[in-house]
């Protein structure tokens, strides 16, 4: 089933009222190229939201007003509006983009493109690709960027390495050997 398939329930809730409690889960349903909007409070999807060809985990701004979803396979990210459960944007990006995050201030997304060993980076304020994709380790899956949003770790699944990449200048400063 399609909610079996689920992924990126974790980066993807969302929170409403003053007190910022959790609301909603925008949650990706790869097998039915859709985002599924949960109703926390009862545990129901309360809206599908048609995306890209197979949906991947999925990133929240800051502010809570954009959710970012990589189309592993067409290539794409889907730019959904949590005010209006739209997609307001489809960008292209490189091969099998797998995993995405957002810098603390909310103007970059970064996404892993898995089959490419590369990542790009999403400008928010015009919904682009910002600069030339950067080759890191083969086949990057998962990344994190530091809470003081100077550095992304990129895990890079088929080289047993973490990739340290210097968020200002976009260049990778280190590689770390993890195994695998």
């Amino acid at each position: 089933t399609a909610l079996g398939m689920l992924v990126g329930f974790v980066l993807s809730v969302v929170s409403a009222g003053t007190a910022h409690a959790i609301s909603f889960a925008y949650v990706s349903a790869s097998d039915d190229d859709a985002v599924k909007k949960i109703q926390l409070s009862n545990n129901t999807v309360v809206k599908t939201i048609t995306v890209g060809d197979g949906p991947v985990g999925g990133c929240l701004t800051p502010n809570e007003l954009f959710f970012y979803v990589p189309n592993f396979n067409d290539d794409t990210v889907s730019v959904i509006s949590t005010t209006t459960d739209t997609v307001v944007a489809t960008i292209t990006v490189g091969d099998a983009p797998h995993s995405c995050a957002v810098t603390p201030d909310g103007s970059r997304v970064w996404v892993t493109n898995s089959a490419a060993d590369t990542f790009d980076t999403i400008a928010t304020a015009t919904n682009t690709v910002a600069g030339a994709a950067v080759s890191v380790g083969a086949a990057p899956a998962r990344l994190v960027i530091s809470s003081a949003g100077t550095f992304a770790y990129i895990s890079n699944a088929n080289a047993g390495t973490v990739s340290v990449v210097n968020l200002t200048t976009r260049a990778v400063t280190a590689t770390i050997t993890v195994g695998g």
